[in-house]
């Protein structure tokens, strides 16, 4: 585990003696070394793939999936609407896996093969991404270009070391 003092430096959360920047050390490594267009392409991916997940989570085959998925889980026992609802309940906060977190991992699984949930999901996420990859094509190949060129600077700066 990383000392308090030092991720407080690295996230700009504290600041363990001398002043830390705005946004820790991490936002001011990230200013200093990552240019403009690589960081913009980066960004505008992630936004893309955020924008995939989140229209996938309200397509009618994804909730249709989950509906099924939630269905088998009752009939095992375990009442939660939705794949993710599992995933996140505030009860499986613990530092070792209790018996109930077990037993709904195990029926998890179960209910996801037998509704193919995983298949269906990705299968649909997948057709969003063509489809913001095909809208934003020329953006996105000069993200590539950018990335490409900090990628090659950042070994160069390796090799020198």
């Amino acid at each position: 585990m990383p000392d308090p003092g030092y991720l407080a430096a690295a996230n700009g959360t504290g600041r363990p003696g001398a002043a830390v920047p705005p946004g820790g050390c991490e936002a001011e490594a990230h200013d200093r070394l990552i240019p403009v267009p690589a960081a913009e392409a980066m960004r505008r991916v992630t936004d893309l793939k955020g924008w995939s997940w989140e229209r996938s989570l309200s397509d009618s085959r994804v909730t249709g999936v989950f509906a099924a998925w939630s269905s088998y889980m009752a009939r095992l026992g375990h009442d939660y609407p939705t794949p993710r609802a599992a995933n996140n309940d505030v009860a499986f906060r613990t530092d070792r896996p209790t018996p109930r977190e077990i037993a709904t991992a195990v029926a998890d699984v179960r209910c996801k093969r037998q509704t193919d949930v995983v298949r269906t999901w990705a299968a649909v996420e997948a057709a969003y991404q063509q489809q913001a990859i095909a809208r934003h094509l020329d953006e996105l190949r000069e993200g590539k270009k950018a990335i490409t060129s900090l990628v090659a600077a950042s070994r160069a700066i390796a090799r020198q070391r």
